[in-house]
């Protein structure tokens, strides 16, 4: 308006005029349908409004899950991550038909009752589980023991023997042993040990000191990978000698798994070797 106010009066007035006609025909317009277009006018607003909310509500409930994942995700990953590092496999591979790598001295009343499922058509040799070695998710269940054997018949006196036994339960809670690896290492007596005698050791862990001896030992060895699975005793000497029992993977064009338990001795100089390998048939 300012910038018109240095125009001529006569060019003025004829613009006034043509805004005030325009001004007429528009009110004539909005008297004619100011109600209808109101109302959809509001009802419009509403729904946009409303739409609004939604849309606003949707992405807050959204974005809060998003958030909740990420967490989750990110705890387990690391669980994931602990468990690898523990040498502990995760329930993921498990389902995909892995074994369990846990070894537990603690035999519950459910192993037992397992055991004696598992036997009752047996023949020939009895078998006590003296260590859990883990499980494995199939149609069913494997459980994996490490186990005292013992003869059925008296008279062949022999001394009991360490076993791998593996035991199926299907999902009728039937059970069988359908895997039995034997070896010739006879368990030591629980009375009083002889001076330089084996001992079996309590929880079947291994120790700080033999997993050192047996990394060592294994380093050089060729043809099959060794890996230790639980220590079975030790016997001092000039030096150390370890039983270990060993989960091993034959280095083959179809490569194999199988058990062995190794004899490894560890000098009073830090030095180690593998003495002897009984392979578990």
């Amino acid at each position: 308006m300012r910038k018109n106010m240095s125009m001529s009066m006569s060019k003025n007035m004829r613009k006034k005029t043509v805004v005030w006609a325009l001004t007429g025909v528009m009110a004539l317009a909005f008297v004619g349908c100011g109600s209808s277009s109101a109302g959809a006018v509001g009802d419009a607003g509403k729904e946009i409004a409303g739409t609004s909310d939604n849309v606003k509500a949707e992405k807050i409930n959204t974005i809060v899950p998003s958030t909740d994942k990420k967490e989750a995700a990110v705890v387990e990953k690391e669980a994931v991550t602990e468990a690898e590092e523990s040498g502990v496999r995760t329930d993921e591979e498990q389902l995909c038909g892995g074994w369990s790598s846990e070894v537990s001295s603690n035999i519950t009343d459910a192993h037992k009752e397992l055991f004696k499922k598992a036997q009752e058509t047996l023949a020939g040799a009895t078998f006590t589980p003296i260590a859990f070695l883990g499980s494995q998710v199939v149609a069913g269940t494997n459980y994996r023991f490490l186990c005292r054997m013992d003869a059925s018949v008296a008279e062949l006196n022999a001394k009991p023997v360490y076993a791998v036994v593996v035991i199926y339960e299907d999902l009728s809670g039937n059970a069988t042993i359908s895997e039995i690896k034997a070896s010739e290492v006879e368990i030591p007596e629980t009375e009083a040990e002889m001076v330089g005698a084996y001992e079996q050791t309590a929880d079947f862990s291994m120790t700080e000191e033999s997993s050192k001896a047996m990394k060592l030992a294994t380093a050089t060895l060729t043809g099959a990978e060794y890996k230790a699975v639980a220590l079975l005793g030790s016997q001092v000497v000039a030096g150390t000698n370890y039983r270990i029992l060993c989960e091993v993977n034959n280095m083959t064009e179809t490569t194999e798994t199988g058990w062995a338990i190794l004899t490894v001795y560890a000098d009073l100089e830090g030095n180690a070797e593998v003495t002897e390998i009984e392979e578990m048939n």
